[in-house]
């Protein structure tokens, strides 16, 4: 499983408290060709001689690295995207992928839908973090969810609903996200953490593989995203 942290946010200002419905989306690819792969590499600093080679192994039966959930990665960047915190992570054979938390806003954040994004509520005691973003991908498939959590002074923090998953797949077909796990309150020894599950197949054949996104915030109010 691969782990990324995030640092607690403790900016306060007044926003939407949001309680988000559960949704998602199935996605499959239209062509079995490696654009969607070109176009992401090419995002995230992949040079042209390591795409080239990196499509080669595909062609020969070879899943890249960033495809391979056992393989550990050997350089780890951040970037901001927006409002997304993105850790690109590199893998020994120059492939890569990503995993994004939505970093919270310090005021308003309401959508053209309505609906505040990431925003931030304070209260007497606590503070609440609504419509936070979290995704990853590498290419092939991509997937997300929102979570709204908690904090509180001097206690412990708490995830109060999660939703929204989404699921795309240009390098073949995904089933809808379910969630496959969760425990909403967090202490100091135990981290509270959701985890949304879906099946990919590869256009390509070779077989299905589960995927599963999680959040996971200790009881300080740091958060993680986790990808196995």
């Amino acid at each position: 499983m691969i782990r990324r942290a995030f640092s607690a946010f403790t900016t306060l200002a007044v926003a939407i408290a949001l309680t988000i419905p559960f949704g998602a989306a199935t996605a499959s690819a239209s062509t079995d060709d490696y654009t969607h792969l070109r176009n992401y590499w090419t995002q995230y600093g992949v040079s042209g001689q390591v795409q080239e080679q990196l499509i080669r192994s595909m062609e020969a039966g070879e899943n890249p690295d960033s495809m391979t959930l056992e393989t550990e990665p050997i350089a780890v960047r951040t970037v901001r995207e927006g409002t997304m915190e993105t850790t690109v992570l590199q893998y020994p054979d120059g492939s890569v992928s990503t995993q994004s938390i939505q970093a919270p806003r310090t005021a308003g954040g309401v959508s053209a839908s309505g609906i505040s994004e990431c925003s931030v509520t304070q209260g007497s005691g606590w503070v609440r973090y609504s419509g936070c973003k979290v995704s990853a991908g590498n290419g092939s498939i991509y997937i997300s969810f929102k979570v709204t959590y908690e904090k509180y002074s001097q206690a412990n923090a708490e995830i109060k609903n999660h939703g929204s998953s989404n699921v795309s797949a240009p390098g073949g077909s995904a089933t809808d996200p379910t969630v496959s796990g969760q425990r909403r309150v967090s202490t100091r020894s135990l981290e509270a953490f959701v985890k949304y599950h879906t099946v990919f197949e590869r256009a390509s054949g070779g077989g299905n593989e589960d995927i599963y996104l999680g959040f996971w915030l200790k009881w300080d109010g740091t958060r993680s995203s986790s990808l196995s």
